[in-house]
């Protein structure tokens, strides 16, 4: 399956195989650092894979971002039609303490 994060392949393969330390890192990385538009995909990418905890967790890391880039997130989340992960967002943005 082709997906619009292609390292969410790698964390799937990091999972399968215990491999815990880096899948989170990868997924601590796009949610905290890469820019609004990779995380969007991100969460797509691992939500369309299947790997519900690692979306939630992008989503979790990505709620403590500044604020225009939490912005820039949901818009492009809206954009795919991921209106429940842009909610969540949303939710977890709200309820981090600035």
């Amino acid at each position: 399956m082709d997906v619009a994060w292609p390292a969410a392949s790698e964390v799937s393969r990091y999972l399968a195989v215990g491999a815990l330390e880096s899948a989170n890192g990868l997924i601590r990385h796009v949610g905290s650092e890469a820019s609004p538009i990779e995380t969007a995909h991100a969460i797509a990418s691992c939500r369309d894979l299947g790997l519900v905890d690692a979306a939630d967790t992008i989503i979790a890391y990505a709620g403590g971002r500044a604020r225009r880039e939490v912005l820039q997130i949901l818009q492009s989340l809206n954009q795919q039609g991921r209106r429940a992960d842009a909610d969540t967002l949303l939710t977890r943005a709200l309820s981090t303490p600035r």
